[in-house]
This record gives structure tokens, C-alpha cells and sequence, in this order.
């Protein structure tokens, strides 16, 4: 180090950078020591003779020698004044020993610790506590009055709305069939299965009449409000006065009169209203209204059962029943499958059922029936035009339901083909190279498939969130960017601050991030890809001629933080290799947040200091080189940081002018202005 010239700008600015290094190794010696002496004096070091202890303290001693012949050389003592005299080495190293590796203070788990406490995840279910999701309805309510009523939400109310929809399910299927081919009670001779199928359609009955009383002592979710009644006088008003429930409450007597007062099978077709539980979900099943399954099956599955409904009437009142009784048995409507023969009463219901199903979706191509059993029968006409238009209305609601599930399953991917279609359009108008156009669209392709700025526009700039969640899902999805060496050791307020106000840019293949020269106002995290530093030659400020830096930057690196202190433009180019993702964090932000984090500014402008030292270092050993390639003579003092002899005037004159620039842009971070207490 004595042969490091000083008495110009350039070598003064390597001269001070490099005997803080050589000094900064001197002391990593003397902690190495300094270690092994502790180690030893504590017991927990491996048992050495006195030789090795001797050898040590040899060491010691010469490296504390060599260590104060440096400081009283330099000028570097306790009460030195320049600018090293400024760095805490030991935090120098720390720094440069994160940036290799930094494991951040706090991990992703023990973030998401501080934002909220996550003792009911272990819970069962989709949901946390959904139980305390739902609200009592409380006006008007006398204290104690809801005992003995049963909550919709206690597993024997979820228990009976099973049993309800099975017994639902069973009487939808055997009720419409009793009255198919005629028949009696009395006369159950044209009745499938005879009177053991309505004695089963019977017992359906009462035990759906068994639900129907239980409800009055249930509480209900109210339609409108979302909220629970446990009120049994609101319970019993809001029961008694539904429609719906006093006809569901008037099909469980249909055999009441059948066999009372020998009425029709037919009035079994009132049962049809328990196809409305299908509709709508029992109040205990509330969890599973929204399941996406149950949404997009629920029209198929009302349609074929309504097939079924209408395929019975038709069959009773459109012709079929008529030529069944002619023919006296079903023989002659058998059908055949495989060889195998489908007897004839259940091939007629078939038919019936398919003319209904085309009839609900509105595709029968024959309305009157020419040809068939449907011929010239009255009732299939009525039928026909009754069932006709409702089964428009059906097709339609069908559609509208598998679109609107579409929609939903694929909403982000419309968004960005929309986007795709108008960025496209305006791109032609404009008249923009196919070039320029290609990089348009890479990017937007990239965007959707690595970082869907739609998705983080919907999550944090509708609100749809809480502030914890908010939190908690930035933590998440920036868990590349906390292992930076910006987050080492720094409070988890502080962290959850920055993260908040994090944006994120994307960049492609060739893109400057930064460049020489521009306004620098933020720093960035590299979260996706790898960008590659560019300095100037010192001859150019032209990025063609700006040489490339070996290390290059990846995921969980920084840069750009001197933008952070204070105003400046940018002395480097940092370029996109591959797909980048940086987050950006602008120094308006910074600095709302640094007004109650004042410590953590002090620091940066530590850590500042430093990277401001190691770019001088940098950027006068590519200028050294450029010099030195000027004319090479060997004759000359090779120091680092001299100029060649016969350099040409005005290279050097530049050289230094830049040299004096870098030092001063030093001096101004290690002793910054006082205020000014005049304004």
C-alpha cells in the first residue's frame, strides 16, 4: 500500500478505498484471533500445548503491531477525521457477507405470526369459526325466549336437512309415477308396483311431514337481512305465512284424501314442490350454497327430474296412457337393447319422458304429435303450450348459469384477453413497428403467465381485503424480496411498512432497468430473472461503450438505494438479461415511513456511504484500465489510480474532473451539510 500515489484525485480516491480494505483484513485477522483466545479462556476451544498458545500470541501481537503502523501511516486513529475513519468495518463485512446470503430476521411463518394469530387454522372445515360468521337477529327479542328452539347451524338440524333432501329426492321419483297409468287405491292394478309403491310413497310423506314441524321450532336464516331468527313467534309467523311452506304443508295430505275419499293419484303431482328444496339449499346446509359444483349442476339436475314430472303427465293425460289400456298389456311396446327386451310399460314412460325433455328445452320438432301416440289428443296440446314457452325459459336460465360459471372460473383470463385485444388495436392505429409490437405482447404474455398485475389490482386496490390479510399476503408473495440484505435485521414494523408500499415492474430481455444519467428516486428488488451492471469506460458516457461488471444480480438482490438518501442521478446501467420482476420502492414512500423509523435512515445512509466507496473503487479501476491502454509504458509508476505519462491532455483532464466528482459525492454523504436555520 506505500506505493499508492496520492497527489492526484484518481489515486487519492483509490488510495483511501484500498488501505480501508487492506485495514479491514487486518482486523478480520485480529478477530480471528481474538476468537481463538476467548474460545480457549472459556474452555470450549480443543485442548492446544503451549507451543500453539505461543504461536497465537506471536500472531496477536504482530498484527496488533502491523495493524497500529497502518492507522499511524494512514492517519487513520481514534480521532481520525476522514472519510474511512467514518465505516464501521465490522459492519462493512456483515454487509458484504448478506449480500452473498442474507437470511432475513424474520421468516414468512414468523411475519405472518405478527399480522394475526393463526390458532384456528388447525380447525376443520374451509372456513375459520363459521359459526361466528353468521349474526342473531336480536330485535325484539325477550331474553330467553329462543330456548328450545333448535338453531339451523347444531348438527341435528344439519342432520334432518339430509334426511329432508333424501326423502325429497325419493318422493320426486315414485310420486309422479303412482298416477303415470291411472289407478286407485282402491284399484291399484295400473299402478307400478302396486300399493307396496304407495304405501313407500306414504311413509315418504310422513317423514317429510316430520321436517316440515320440526321447522317450526328451527330457526331460519332470513332471505333478505343474512341473519339468524331464533324467535319462535317470528319462527312460527314467518312459516305460517310462506306460501311455499303451506303448499309443501298441503302435499303431505294428498293421501289423506286418496284413500279417505277414493280421490285421484294425480293429486300426488302437488308433491312436485319439494323439487324447490333442490333450488334452494336447507338453511343447515348454508356452507355449501356457494360450492361451484352444486351452482353449475343444479339447472341439469332440475331439468331431468322436471323431464321426469312432465313425462309422467304426458304420459297420463298425451295419448299414452290410452294405448296402453287398448293394447290391454305393455307386450306390444317392447324395446329391444343388445338383444336384451326392455318391457313395454317402462319403453312407453321413456318415450314420454324424452317428448318431455325436447319439450323443455325447447327442441321438439313435432308439437302435435303426428304419427304418434300424441295424435289428435287434446291434452298433449295443452301440454305442449303450456310446457313449450317454460322450457325457453329453462334452456335459457341452463345457459346463463354454465356462462356465468365460465365467467367466474376464467374471469382473470377474460380480463387479459380483453386487455390484449385493446392494446392490439391501439398499437395497429397507432401505426407502431412490428418490432416495438412484439416486445408489447412478450411482455403482456409475460405479465400473465409469471405476474398477473390483474390478480394484484383485485387483491389490494378494491379493498376486498383486510388490512391483516393485506399484510399477510404481501409477506407471501414477496418472500423472495425479504431475503435482501435491505431487510437484515430490521424490525418486523418496519418490514410490513416497506413491504405495503412495494410496486412492481416488469421488464424484458434487453430493457434498462436504470441508466446513466436519469433521475434517480427509487431503488429496486430483484423478485423474478437477473440484470447485469454497466459502467462507463470513463472516455464515453454511450452504453455501446460502457463495460459489463462479472457479478451480475439475481433473485433476493438490491440496488439503486442511494436514490433513497437523496437526489441524484443514476452512474450505472443495470440491464435485463432474462424476464425480470423488480419491485420498486420510490423514495416518496421511504420517506413517510422513515418519519417513525429515523434509526433505520441512519443506517442506510451507513450502508450508503459504503456501496458509494465500492463504486468509486469500481468505476476508477475500469477508468485505471482505459489509461493504461492509452500508451503503455512500462517506465512509468504503475500505482493504482496513475495516469500514464504521455496520456493524451484532455482524457486526463476528464478523468480527473470525474475523479474529483466521485469524491466529492462522497464527502457530501460522510459530511453532510448542516440546515440551513435561516429559513
Amino acid at each position: 500500500t506505500g506505493d499508492i500515489p496520492s497527489n492526484q484525485p484518481l489515486g487519492a480516491l483509490h488510495h483511501g478505498f484500498w488501505r480501508g480494505m487492506a485495514l479491514l483484513d487486518v482486523g478480520e485477522e485480529l478477530e480471528a484471533v481474538d476468537e481463538d483466545v476467548v474460545l480457549e479462556e472459556s474452555g470450549t476451544a480443543v485442548s492446544s500445548g503451549p507451543r500453539e498458545r505461543s504461536q497465537r500470541g506471536s500472531e496477536r501481537k504482530s498484527l496488533a503491531a502491523k495493524r497500529n503502523l497502518f492507522q499511524s501511516r494512514h492517519g487513520l486513529q481514534q480521532a481520525g477525521t476522514g472519510v474511512l475513519s467514518l465505516f464501521d468495518f465490522r459492519n462493512l463485512l456483515q454487509w458484504r457477507v448478506s449480500r452473498q446470503g442474507a437470511v432475513p430476521r424474520y421468516t414468512v411463518g414468523d411475519l405472518e405470526s405478527k399480522i394475526y394469530d393463526n390458532v384456528h387454522h388447525h380447525d376443520e372445515g374451509e372456513l375459520l369459526l363459521p359459526l361466528k360468521i353468521l349474526s342473531r337477529d336480536v330485535t325484539g327479542e325477550v331474553e330467553g325466549a329462543s330456548c328450545g328452539i333448535l338453531t339451523f347451524t347444531d348438527w341435528k338440524a344439519k342432520l334432518a336437512a339430509q334426511a329432508c333432501l333424501l326423502v325429497a329426492l325419493v318422493s320426486s321419483i315414485i310420486s309422479p309415477v303412482t298416477f303415470m297409468w291411472g289407478g286407485s287405491w282402491a284399484d291399484p292394478e295400473w299402478v307400478p308396483g302396486g300399493r307396496g309403491l304407495m304405501i313407500v310413497d306414504l311413509l315418504c310423506d310422513l317423514g317429510y311431514l316430520s321436517y316440515l314441524l320440526l321447522e317450526l321450532k328451527m330457526s331460519f336464516l332470513h332471505p333478505s337481512r343474512k341473519v339468524e331468527v331464533t324467535d319462535p313467534s317470528k319462527i312460527r309467523m314467518y312459516r305460517m305465512t310462506n306460501l311455499m311452506y303451506l303448499v309443501k304443508l298441503f302435499s303431505v295430505t294428498s293421501y289423506l284424501w286418496i284413500i279417505s275419499f277414493n280421490a285421484s293419484l294425480l293429486l300426488n303431482l302437488s308433491k312436485i314442490v319439494r323439487l324447490y328444496h333442490f333450488v334452494r339449499l336447507p338453511d343447515a346446509m348454508w356452507l355449501v350454497w356457494d360450492n361451484g359444483l352444486i351452482r353449475t349442476m343444479r339447472p341439469v339436475f332440475l331439468l331431468i327430474w322436471l323431464a321426469h314430472w312432465v313425462g309422467c303427465l304426458l304420459a297420463w293425460g298425451g295419448g299414452y296412457r290410452e294405448a296402453l289400456w287398448n293394447a290391454g298389456s305393455g307386450a306390444s311396446f317392447e324395446t329391444t337393447l343388445n338383444g336384451h327386451v326392455i318391457p313395454g310399460e317402462f319403453s312407453l314412460y321413456f318415450m314420454a319422458f324424452v317428448e318431455a325433455l325436447y319439450m323443455l328445452t325447447g327442441a321438439l320438432d313435432n308439437p302435435l304429435g303426428d304419427g304418434g301416440y300424441r295424435e289428435k289428443n287434446f291434452g298433449s296440446l295443452i301440454m305442449v303450450a303450456i310446457f313449450g314457452p317454460v322450457g325457453c325459459i329453462i334452456v335459457a336460465q341452463i345457459i346463463a348459469t354454465v356462462v356465468r360459471e365460465q365467467e367466474r372460473k376464467h374471469a382473470l383470463d377474460i380480463r387479459h384477453e380483453e386487455n390484449q385485444a385493446f392494446v392490439k388495436r391501439a398499437l395497429e392505429n397507432l401505426n407502431v413497428p412490428i418490432e416495438l409490437q412484439r416486445r408489447v405482447f412478450s411482455l403482456h404474455y409475460f405479465q400473465k403467465m409469471s405476474h398477473d398485475y390483474e390478480a394484484f389490482e383485485h387483491l389490494f386496490k378494491n379493498h376486498t381485503l383486510s388490512s391483516p390479510l393485506e399484510d399477510a399476503i404481501r409477506v407471501y408473495l414477496y418472500q423472495s424480496v425479504l431475503t435482501s440484505g435491505f431487510f437484515s435485521n430490521k424490525e418486523h414494523s418496519y418490514i410490513l411498512a416497506v413491504v405495503r408500499v412495494l410496486e412492481d415492474k416488469a421488464f424484458l430481455p434487453g430493457d434498462y432497468v436504470v441508466r446513466v444519467g436519469e433521475v434517480a428516486d427509487e431503488m429496486y428488488f430483484i423478485s423474478k430473472g437477473e440484470v447485469s451492471v454497466l459502467v462507463s469506460n470513463g472516455k464515453s458516457k454511450e452504453v455501446e461503450d460502457a463495460i459489463t461488471l462479472p457479478i451480475r444480480k439475481r433473485k433476493g438482490d438490491h440496488f439503486g438505494e442511494v436514490a433513497l438518501i437523496k437526489g441524484s442521478l443514476r452512474t450505472a446501467w443495470v440491464k435485463a438479461e432474462t424476464y425480470v420482476v423488480a419491485s420498486c420502492l420510490k423514495r416518496s414512500s421511504i420517506e413517510q415511513i422513515w418519519k417513525y423509523f429515523p434509526h433505520e435512515r441512519e443506517t442506510l445512509q451507513r450502508e450508503v456511504m459504503k456501496t458509494v466507496m465500492r463504486d468509486a473503487a469500481r468505476v476508477a479501476t475500469a477508468r485505471r484500465s482505459v489509461i493504461g491502454a492509452v500508451v503503455p509504458d512500462p517506465t512509468v509508476p504503475t500505482g493504482l489510480g496513475a495516469a500514464p505519462k504521455e496520456a493524451h491532455g484532455a482524457q486526463v483532464e476528464a478523468l480527473q474532473e470525474s475523479a474529483t466528482e466521485a469524491l466529492a459525492r462522497i464527502e457530501r454523504f460522510a459530511n453532510p451539510s448542516p440546515p440551513d436555520r435561516r429559513r
